[in-house]
């Protein structure tokens, strides 16, 4: 079954998506700070947390419209076979409810 926790292992290091600011796990879940796209640019971030339910169905959306290209191992073994590029699409999905960066 896979884990909420292991996308934050593999998440997006800043110089790759500077608009994750941090990812952590936090319990089941879990926790972001993102740049709003709907703010000011610079003037900080919007902090979510993201329950394993939300981080599930942003997977199943984005691996059932093959948008995923580690889709079918993160099924089979777990988020952390996974990339950092769909780990990033996963995140956003959970987020935004739909891709807004990249």
């Amino acid at each position: 079954m896979a884990k909420a926790n292991e996308l934050a292992e593999i998440c997006i290091p800043s110089y790759y998506a500077p608009w994750w600011h941090s990812i952590e796990a936090e319990g089941h879940g879990i926790r972001v700070e993102v740049d709003d796209p709907d703010g000011e640019e610079g003037k900080g971030g919007m902090v979510r947390v993201l329950t394993a339910g939300q981080i599930r169905d942003a997977f199943n959306l984005l691996a059932k419209d093959d948008a995923l290209c580690c889709g079918r191992d993160m099924r089979q073994e777990g988020y952390g076979s996974g990339c950092s590029d769909d780990a990033d699409m996963i995140l956003q999905q959970a987020t935004f409810g739909e891709i807004v960066y990249g």
